[in-house]
């Protein structure tokens, strides 16, 4: 019995060996696990819960000193409930008291809120005037009354005789499940629901075999998607109270999963919550490294490099042979293009999306910016020649030098198929590397069809512009081609290019000039910013949110008279006057992150629309999945100005990694003590008809020095940051070459081996330093 009050309580003594390898691959994940430094103590910090702008959760800290009570049972100061806000780095602020009129003599449990905060549901013990021997746990609810909170009741479907504790409300507010050790159950404790029956809860039921063992299942959360996650000593785990989810089956449940590290470790981990987007979370652990007893700990999942939406994954079996001889080819690199979408150039020009919709997704380094468009990924075959790829509108690009590069289009056929690739080898050709731009002449193209046609014969060949707004082909000597850039279906850019005389080793390069996004954007248009996560009933933005509104910033940099309305959206469930007010708390945070980058507060406008413009049947009363719900919970930027934009710079900048797509930095950005350093790293020099090896153009001095950190890191002691005379950005160079061939070589071990994205400049007579 004093095990499980413990266990009820907190899991600071439990310590369960048990070791299995973590059943859920977070695949394209990153999951980065912080502990939080101004919550955490020598004390129990445990059991954190979603709260407006932060959390609340469980602590041994005193809450005043008419409760520096100790419970001789743990040896530990009684319980009870504090909070703690974000800052505007997402790190927790100094806790402080939740609420004094939810303190008492006794231990105060973990907590859950209905949806619109007015009810929380909470584990206390029963009251006693003893000694605090041995006490059972009940689960509360309290009200909001005004800025207090009042009405504490214990609820009808507690057990006298049993430990009732760890309550989490379903997103419909319909269900509570929490953790006892009533009869009827399979082991020590086990997880029960009660449902919400007209103003009554019925009876509780145990959730079964499925989820339930003879071990101890504790700390349910129940998300809005119907994930059930909790903490259990059985199934299997990497020692102590591991952390499992499940969802519904029929009429039970699915296997319990393990999280895996790091969410789990050799010590006891509960508490676990996550996020509406499945991005952001908290949970709390024992583990080594922590400031004493159970500690509270951040994570956030970091998505693939571009962190779009993914498409479902097939596999797919590739045959690659030479066309000649019909032998096996070894050594080819595989990658896809995902052609859903649209590039950085469209996004700061504003070419309009489906129903004028615009999306920002983030770049490989979270800094520079796309729409809907995936960065190349390589695909690697596994022994029997399979590779996974995405099942959406999607482009294979297969390369093996001394052959012809190919491009083949994923169809629905192809998965069933298999599919079979002859590559023709590269002999007589000039190479030819063509770069789409947008009609600015500086924003990169990715996605766009390049036809090429050889004039005298009438063959085409289509090749596909990658990330970098690039093709490439080797072409056959003593030609003329008509290149056309095509997308949507219409010709948007022609141009011809010779071969004739045929010079080997020489590279022939083209531009291509697409229309349509000079300045397309116009008043009404509207911007959504999908990487806009909020938590729970939370108006707080979080740290990921900068991924898109610093995008915004250039956009707005770009045109400094645009005004723009922010608009934020809830969907259905609450009320409408709490999701009114909600809403217009997350407008009015957005507008405030813009100003302090420097955007005057007249051109923004922040409205809060609630639940008043759901974008598909899930209004009052109509039951939905959480995907429908997501569709409605939005943050948009309507355009009601527009203005010119700035003169653009004359150089176009790559968007690779840590490079800040935009035009001329205010001059105080370059007063920062941290940024100023850069001007012991660069060179001056004047080059005529040599060629650079770029890694990046970086409007932010600090960002360029981290790219030659890293570059030096890796070996490339000759890197340094340099300057242009037509740019007012810093550039890396990684190398200097007299020909095109030697600083392609450089190129290609960068982008192939170290998978970082560069480019090569020819110089004339400019300077440099």
């Amino acid at each position: 019995m004093k095990k499980l009050f413990i266990l009820c309580l907190y899991t600071g003594l439990l310590g369960i060996l048990q070791t299995s390898e973590a059943q859920i691959p977070l695949e394209d994940n990153v999951v980065i696990v912080k502990n939080e430094p101004f919550i955490n103590s020598d004390k129990l910090e445990f059991s954190p819960s979603f709260f407006e702008e932060g959390i609340v959760f469980i602590s041994t800290k005193v809450a005043a000193p008419e409760y520096n009570i100790k419970d001789k049972n743990i040896g530990k100061t009684i319980m009870s409930i504090f909070k703690a806000t974000r800052d505007a780095e997402g790190v927790l602020r100094k806790p402080e008291v939740f609420a004094t009129e939810l303190l008492s003599e006794s231990h105060e449990g973990p907590l859950t809120f209905d949806r619109t905060n007015e009810m929380v549901y909470f584990s206390r013990n029963i009251e006693d005037k003893g000694d605090y021997e041995i006490r059972k746990m009940d689960v509360f609810v309290a009200e909001r009354l005004g800025d207090g909170w009042g009405n504490i009741r214990s609820l009808p479907f507690n057990d006298p005789n049993a430990d009732d504790c760890h309550p989490t409300i379903s997103v419909e507010n319909d269900a509570i499940y929490f953790a006892s050790d009533r009869e009827g159950g399979y082991g020590g404790m086990d997880i029960w629901v009660t449902k919400r029956i007209g103003n009554e809860w019925s009876d509780p039921m145990n959730l079964g075999p499925q989820v339930n063992s003879k071990g101890n299942e504790v700390f349910p959360y129940m998300h809005a998607d119907g994930t059930l996650y909790f903490a259990s000593t059985s199934y299997g785990g990497l020692g102590g109270l591991d952390l499992f989810y499940c969802v519904r089956a029929g009429e039970g449940w699915t296997i319990p999963l393990n999280l895996g590290k790091p969410f789990n470790s050799e010590k006891d981990d509960i508490g676990f919550i996550v996020d509406r987007d499945n991005r952001n979370g908290y949970f709390s652990s024992n583990r080594k490294g922590g400031f004493g007893g159970d500690d509270l700990y951040s994570f956030n999942i970091e998505s693939d490099s571009t962190g779009a939406k993914k498409s479902p994954k097939r596999e797919l079996a590739v045959d690659l042979k030479d066309s000649e001889t019909g032998e096996d080819l070894e050594g080819v690199t595989m990658s896809y293009i995902n052609l859903d979408g649209y590039t950085v150039g469209e996004a700061i020009a504003g070419k309009n999306g489906e129903d004028g919709i615009l999306n920002f997704v983030p770049g490989e380094d979270g800094l520079s910016y796309q729409l809907q468009f995936g960065q190349a990924s390589e695909l690697q075959r596994d022994s029997t020649g399979k590779i996974i790829i995405p099942t959406g509108n999607t482009v294979i690009k297969v390369e093996k030098e001394g052959y012809q590069p190919k491009y083949v289009q994923v169809t629905p056929e192809v998965f069933e198929q298999g599919l079979q690739i002859e590559m023709d080898k590269a002999v007589d050709c000039v190479q030819f590397i063509g770069t789409v731009y947008g009609e600015d002449r500086v924003s990169l193209q990715s996605g766009v069809k390049v036809i090429v046609t050889d004039l005298a014969t009438g063959k085409q060949m289509t090749l596909v512009s990658d990330p970098n707004g690039n093709v490439n082909y080797c072409l056959p000597c003593n030609k003329v081609f008509n290149l056309m850039a095509t997308r949507d279906g219409s010709v948007n850019a022609v141009n011809t290019i010779t071969t004739k005389p045929c010079k080997a080793g020489e590279t022939i390069r083209a531009s291509l000039f697409i229309e349509g996004n000079g300045n397309p954007l116009v008043e009404g248009t509207v911007i959504q910013l999908p990487n806009i996560y909020f938590n729970f009933n939370d108006a707080a933005l979080r740290p990921d949110a900068a991924i898109d509104l610093d995008a915004l910033v250039t956009l707005l940099k770009i045109y400094p008279d645009m005004v723009i309305e922010l608009a934020s959206h809830t969907d259905s469930r609450g009320t409408d006057r709490f999701n009114k007010e909600l809403s217009q708390r997350r407008s009015d945070n957005t507008r405030q992150y813009l100003i302090e980058q420097g955007i005057a507060g007249e051109r923004l406008i922040a409205v809060g629309y609630g639940e008043s413009d759901v974008r598909n049947r899930c209004v009052d009363g109509v039951k939905c999945s959480e995907a429908e719900h997501q569709e409605n919970r939005r943050t948009e930027v309507i355009i009601k100005k527009i203005g010119n934009p700035i003169e653009e710079m004359e150089e176009p900048t790559y968007a690779g990694n840590y490079q800040e797509q935009g035009n001329d930095m205010p001059e105080q950005e370059y007063t920062n003590p941290e940024e100023t350093s850069v001007d012991e790293n660069y060179t001056s020099w004047t080059g005529s008809g040599s060629f650079l090896v770029i890694a990046g153009t970086f409007s932010k001095p600090a960002n360029a020095i981290q790219r030659l950190e890293e570059l030096k890191a890796l070996g490339f002691s000759d890197a340094e940051i340099v300057q242009f005379n037509t740019s007012p950005f810093q550039a890396v160079c990684v190398g200097k070459f007299t020909s095109d061939p030697e600083a392609q070589s450089l190129l290609q071990t960068l982008q192939s081996q170290y998978k970082i994205e560069a480019y090569v400049r020819e110089m004339g007579d400019e300077v440099y330093r």
